[in-house]
């Protein structure tokens, strides 16, 4: 295949060194630096033309693959839910009153929904931030607990969000505020557009597994 592609780029090359002679062999009252001239024109002309041509064709491409990706855009719709989480978010406080050895999983999960009209794919959840609303806990940071992107998410299927915090250490039922803040990344159904939305909440959490998540909040960046 190497040496076919080889040979017909050697007969181009001849073919347009040839011609011009050509030309000026039938054309006995003009140069050959004229007929080069005249050739090179043509040849820059037809080029720039061409190029013309294939910009135009890749900008409609480009254009029509961006109205379908957001004609079928996934829309995220984040919600609270009682079902068993696909992922969690480890909490640690690095504090003496809680035991970051230990952690517990509240009851109440944070549902990331697809209710749009086309599929979520490669999603990934990063930049995971964690506060302590009271103040009473100078450093909290929370990971992922598996950090892989998820290859789908249908229309109308849905991705639960444990929340694992460390024990009170001084009481059972005193429950610690955190708020919580994360990037939702994802690339729509031609897997051409990366989308991503800022989530943020609330979560109320204690060591009987009492958990409230609140003031939920998701931005389109």
């Amino acid at each position: 295949m190497k040496k076919v592609n080889t040979i017909v780029i050697i007969i181009s090359v001849l073919l347009i060194l040839f011609i011009p002679l050509l030309l000026s062999y039938s054309m006995k009252d003009t140069t050959i630096w004229a007929v080069l001239v005249i050739y090179s024109g043509t040849i820059i002309g037809g080029l720039i033309t061409l190029l013309g041509v294939v910009y135009s064709i890749k900008t409609v491409e480009r254009e029509k693959t961006r109205d379908l990706e957001l004609v079928y855009r996934p829309v995220l719709k984040i919600e609270t839910s009682k079902e068993e989480p696909d992922r969690n978010i480890l909490i640690t406080c690095n504090n003496e009153s809680y035991d970051d050895n230990t952690l517990i999983l509240g009851k109440t999960t944070l549902q990331i929904k697809n209710i749009g009209r086309g599929e979520m794919q490669e999603i990934r959840i990063r930049n995971i931030k964690v506060d302590s609303i009271q103040d009473i806990i100078p450093y909290a940071e929370g990971n992922l607990d598996d950090k892989e992107e998820i290859n789908v998410l249908g229309i109308n299927e849905s991705l639960n969000i444990g929340i694992k915090t460390p024990k009170n250490k001084i009481s059972d039922t005193v429950s610690t505020l955190y708020n919580v803040s994360m990037i939702v990344e994802y690339y729509g159904i031609l897997n051409k557009t990366n989308f991503q939305n800022r989530v943020s909440f609330t979560v109320s959490i204690n060591n009987k597994n009492k958990c409230e998540i609140d003031n939920i909040k998701t931005i389109s960046m």
